[in-house]
């Protein structure tokens, strides 16, 4: 199973009512569960967030959890590598 982050997991400030009891159940069923959203934030960031609301990251397949922001980071590891370039995304502070 393939989940979207906002809007069906969460609103980034709390989950999507039975959401959780959801990911849970799918887990304990032995499914394997992923993540793919358009945050501009990398996946370990993703997977730390998701215990705030109400989440067991543990739930995930880490190779099957990705976002915008972890493939432009592979793609600029990639084509941009030794050459200068500016990362620009929202703070959390």
């Amino acid at each position: 199973f393939i989940f979207d982050q906002f809007g069906v997991m969460h609103n980034g400030a709390t989950c999507i009512p039975g959401a959780p009891e959801l990911v849970a159940r799918l887990a304990a069923l032995g499914k394997r569960l992923g993540i793919l959203s358009n945050s501009s934030k990398r996946k370990e960031w993703t997977l730390a967030e998701l215990p705030k609301l109400g989440f067991e990251a543990a739930a995930f397949v880490e190779e099957a959890v990705t976002t915008s922001g972890e493939e432009a980071w592979h793609a600029l590891g990639r084509e941009w590598h030794g050459k200068n370039c500016v990362w620009i995304s929202k703070s959390d502070a």
